[in-house]
C-alpha cells in the first residue's frame, strides 16, 4: 500500500487524478492536508479519485499554509 502525503497544491491534484487511472485502487491511498483556502480543485480531484474508487485521507486540521490553525 502507498500513502504519498500531498498538500494539495495544483501539480500534485492533476498528478493524483492522472494516478487514480493508472494504480490500482487497492494499493494507493492518498493523504491530502491543504494548504489553500481555495478548495475547489481538491474537490474535483477527491470527485474523481472517488469514481475510480480511490478514497483519499483528508487532514482538515492543518498545521500549514493559508489554513493554519483553522
Amino acid at each position: 500500500m502507498y500513502f504519498p502525503l500531498l498538500r494539495g497544491k495544483q501539480y500534485e491534484l492533476i498528478a493524483l487524478k492522472e494516478l487514480s487511472t493508472i494504480v490500482p485502487n487497492d494499493l494507493f491511498k492518498p493523504i491530502i492536508e491543504p494548504v489553500r483556502k481555495n478548495l475547489k480543485q481538491l474537490e474535483v480531484a477527491v470527485k474523481l479519485l472517488n469514481k475510480n474508487k480511490i478514497i483519499p485521507i483528508i487532514i482538515v486540521n492543518s498545521e500549514i499554509g493559508e489554513l493554519k490553525g483553522n
